[in-house]
Order: structure tokens, then C-alpha cells, then sequence
């Protein structure tokens, strides 16, 4: 494994301060041969506006252009991340529907570009961008450094993707057997009277586990629990 693959992976398993790890992850790109990395990370909840986090080293005056254009928006870049894990390399014909966007990045030496988004636990997904300036990205070179940018992603992901506040209990909640099947007939639409009679229990059992659940994912009602449980990953 390279130097800086033991390292992060040593990283990993000890805290870390954001900044000092996406430090790490800039000095690694920058040994694969990029000048740029981008990162972001979206929490699943809530689900209507889920927070999308961004860390890069970009221009400041890009960064600030990209906010104000409100290009996260429209980028085909992130829209690929939020839909496939499948690496993608930037091309003209990839910025084809967002002409602007493309000749702007340009201008900011955003040219070369390869990205790849990793979903996570508890419904974590995030995306790592690699760019730089000069020198297309060749087949050889993907051929040769691609299993190795893809470490990174999923570096980059242990080390930066968080739960936001809110979130934090979905590293530790637990639901019961029971708990984790009302659930799961109620993400499927059931009713309280339909789900005690698939289970053969009594209504009250029905609803005296979803209180439960409902106390435990701190949710107000029990669709919003079962929502929460399937996002968090509890309902597998």
C-alpha cells in the first residue's frame, strides 16, 4: 500500500479534526497528480432538505461563484453523485446542458476532472472530486491510478463524512425485532390494524412498539419513524 494510504488509514482510527484530515486527502491527490480535490457529504435527514457539506481547496472566488449561481443546483457532477457510486470522468459533453458552469470552472482551472460519490452508513452519501489544470486524464492513467483514487474515496469518506448533530443517535439507536418489522410494514404504507393482523399480535402491541421506536429515533409520528429507521440503515 502507498505511504499515504497507511497513514490515512491510520488516521481513520483515531480522531481527527476536519481540516487536518482533508489536509491528508489534498496531499494524497496531490500524489496521484492533482491540484484540486473537492469534497462533499449529504446527511439523509430531513429528507424534504438534506445538508449538503462542501470542503476544497478551489479558488475562494470560484467557490463564492459557485454558491452565488447556485450551481450545486444544476452541476452534473453532483447530480451523478447523489444517483451512482460509478466513477465519472469530466468531459465537455458530461457540461453539454450547462455550458456556463463548464466555461466558468475553466477559467478557475477546474479542466480535468474525475469524481466518484461512496454511500455510506446511516444513509451518508458523499463525492470526491480530483481536478486539475493541465494534462487530460488518460485511459492509461485511469487504468493505472484509478483503484487507488477509489481507496481515496472511501479514505476520504471514513474520515470526513459526519452525521449532522441532529443525526448523531443514529451511530448508536437500536431497534428491536419486533420494532424493526412494524417498521418495515409501515414504510410499506400498512396500517396499525393491518400490521397486527400480518403479525398475528393485538393493535395495542402494534402501537405500544411503535411509541417505542417513535421515543427511540425522537421522531413525532410513526411515519416519520419508520422514514428515519430506513434512512439510518435500521431497517436491513
Amino acid at each position: 500500500m502507498n505511504h499515504w494510504a497507511d497513514e490515512l488509514t491510520q488516521a481513520a482510527s483515531s480522531p481527527f479534526e476536519e481540516a487536518e484530515a482533508f489536509s491528508a486527502i489534498q496531499a494524497a491527490a496531490t500524489a496521484l497528480g492533482f491540484e484540486g480535490c473537492c469534497f462533499w457529504w449529504r446527511t439523509p435527514l430531513p429528507v424534504t432538505q438534506p445538508k449538503l457539506t462542501f470542503i476544497s481547496n478551489h479558488p475562494q472566488a470560484w467557490q463564492r461563484r459557485y454558491q452565488e449561481a447556485g450551481y450545486i443546483h444544476i452541476d452534473p457532477v453532483v447530480l451523478h453523485g447523489h444517483l451512482s457510486q460509478q466513477p465519472l470522468l469530466w468531459t465537455d459533453e458530461l457540461f453539454a446542458t450547462t455550458p456556463t458552469l463548464r466555461a466558468e470552472a475553466k477559467k478557475h482551472g477546474l479542466i480535468h476532472g474525475w469524481s466518484q460519490a461512496k454511500q455510506g452508513f446511516y444513509g451518508l452519501r458523499s463525492m470526491l472530486s480530483l481536478t486539475r489544470a493541465t494534462h487530460p486524464i488518460t485511459v492509461e492513467e485511469l487504468a493505472a491510478k484509478q483503484p487507488k483514487m477509489s481507496l481515496l474515496v472511501n479514505m476520504a469518506h471514513m474520515l470526513l463524512a459526519q452525521p449532522a448533530p441532529g443525526d448523531q443517535r443514529s451511530t448508536n439507536t437500536q431497534l428491536t425485532k419486533r420494532e424493526i418489522e412494524i417498521m418495515k410494514w409501515t414504510v410499506d404504507g400498512k396500517t396499525v390494524a393491518q400490521v397486527a393482523e400480518i403479525l398475528l399480535i393485538s393493535t395495542d402491541t402494534v402501537k405500544f412498539h411503535i411509541k417505542n421506536a417513535m421515543a427511540k429515533l425522537d421522531a413525532p409520528n410513526k411515519v416519520t419513524a419508520a422514514v428515519k429507521a430506513l434512512t439510518m440503515g435500521l431497517l436491513a
